[in-house]
């Protein structure tokens, strides 16, 4: 999944660079079920770009094809790929893969998990139990790894009469028999990829100590079904909940400014959301996938709607704009195949390439006077 979700990731660096080195888009299209992509500039290759026809695989992309265009990434200009952010908007059952924008590629994280098992830091690593912690340099305690095969696992609040305040980067990686944790009230910061690939894990408590919750850490959580957000977090990172694939409902408490790119990527069975209106931004390609969402409120704060940030949500049929948006980005709605009503208020300015795209149930749709550029 890691592997697919980075080589999408070169697909769409390919295609932002395509767009920042000018080259010419003479316009978007809303899928009308025909062969070809309307305003196709003059000399481009078909081959570069999927087939609307909306009975075939929008968004089949191969590996291979993406490893290609990462081999010929600033040697050429193209135009930009109907595929590039989406994969199929019809096979239920199809392929899953999506883009990654994230800095590490799969192995470089294995092996970070793999050789430093989520070092806190530089201090001796001693032994409490089936945890494995260090002592920090404020005297506090942080958890770098835990060795057992638990299925029920409670933090110790205190070691060596020193209290627990973080726990490591891959601390608790993949370790597939673990069902449920408790985290004590004294833990401040949860790492990156904490509990990365823990497919069972069904239940967490979060305690109102926390203030920092690392990226990714909740990756491929795919039992995970709810989790509360305390008040004490102010942002969510990149990729916490991504392929949480039972996740179907999620609290993110006022006090939260920003929501990471991809944060619940691939949660295809979350329903309901709330984002407050303490954020102010949202991330690209954040709900991506979010098959399930059905409606979602967009608060005053946020004043752009990214690349691809509801892409592929199926089942999303209306969704509010609040004024004070200026910007709808490159493929922000693509694929979303139910959205039936949309209003975009007059604070929009500008409307991204196949920001619509494939939108089949949206019959129509009233642009502002404010809109000076579609499709770029």
């Amino acid at each position: 999944m890691k592997r697919k979700r980075l080589l999408a990731a070169v697909m769409a660096a390919v295609m932002a660079s395509t767009l920042t080195m000018g080259m010419p888009v003479t316009g978007y299209a809303m899928d009308q079920g025909t062969e070809t992509v309307a305003n196709e500039p003059e000399g481009s290759n078909s081959s570069d770009v999927a087939a609307t026809n909306p009975e075939q695989d929008s968004g089949s992309v191969t590996e291979s094809a993406m490893e290609e265009s990462a081999a010929v990434s600033g040697s050429q200009e193209t135009k930009p790929d109907a595929t590039s952010v989406a994969e199929s908007t019809e096979a239920e059952g199809g392929a899953e893969a999506a883009p990654d924008t994230q800095n590490n590629t799969e192995g470089a994280a294995e092996n970070d998990g793999a050789a430093s098992a989520g070092a806190v830091g530089a201090a001796e690593t001693k032994t409490f139990g089936n945890f494995e912690y260090e002592v920090n340099d404020n005297g506090t305690i942080g958890i770098a790894k835990y060795t057992g095969n638990e299925t029920n696992v409670t933090i110790p609040e205190t070691i060596e009469g020193k209290k627990v305040t973080s726990i490591g980067a891959y601390a608790f990686y993949e370790c597939s028999s673990l069902k449920e944790i408790t985290i004590p009230s004294g833990v401040t910061s949860i790492e990156k990829n904490t509990f990365d690939g823990c497919s069972s894990l069904q239940q967490i408590t979060i305690p109102d100590s926390v203030i920092n919750i690392g990226d990714d850490t909740f990756y491929g959580c795919e039992s995970l079904q709810q989790i509360t957000i305390p008040n004490s977090v102010t942002s969510i990172g990149v990729g916490v909940f991504a392929d949480c694939q039972a996740l179907t409902q999620v609290t993110i408490p006022d006090g939260v400014t920003s929501i990471g790119y991809q944060a619940f990527y691939g949660c295809k069975a979350l329903q309901q959301i709330t984002i407050p209106n303490s954020v102010t931004s949202i991330g690209y390609q954040a709900f991506y996938f979010c098959r399930a969402l059905t409606q979602i409120t967009i608060p005053d704060s946020v004043t752009s709607i990214g690349v691809g940030v509801f892409a592929d949500c199926q089942a999303l049929t209306q969704v509010t704009i609040p004024d004070g948006v200026t910007s709808i980005g490159y493929q922000a709605f693509y694929g979303c195949k139910a959205l039936q009503q949309i209003t975009i208020p007059n604070s929009v300015t500008s409307i991204g390439y196949q920001a619509f795209y494939f939108c089949r149930a949206l019959t129509q749709i009233t642009i502002p006077d404010s809109v000076t550029s579609i499709g770029v």
